[in-house]
């Protein structure tokens, strides 16, 4: 999303939360608030976000991305190789 590139992370979050409310288990839009909050430097947030997103749909690509690259950001690198196993 252009505002999460312009480094405009509360904007975008607010919009991704927008869209959540038509699509509520969007596995697409909780991993790009996953991203975005990985962005954003709030990687407690971005694997909440990304935990969802693989509850609503368990081989997601980009949350087990978005979430392995929290956890390694959050120095649990161990926990990160593991969701790829």
């Amino acid at each position: 999303m252009a505002l999460k590139r312009l480094g405009r992370f509360a904007e975008a979050e607010r919009c991704y939360r927008q869209a959540l409310q038509w699509v509520p288990d969007s596995a697409d839009i909780l991993a790009n608030l996953a991203d975005n909050s990985s962005e954003a430097g709030d990687y407690t947030q971005a694997i909440a976000y990304a935990d969802q997103a693989l509850k609503s749909q368990p081989n997601h690509l980009g949350a087990r991305i978005n979430k392995a690259t929290a956890l390694y950001a959050a120095l649990q690198p161990e926990e990160s190789l593991k969701i790829f196993e």
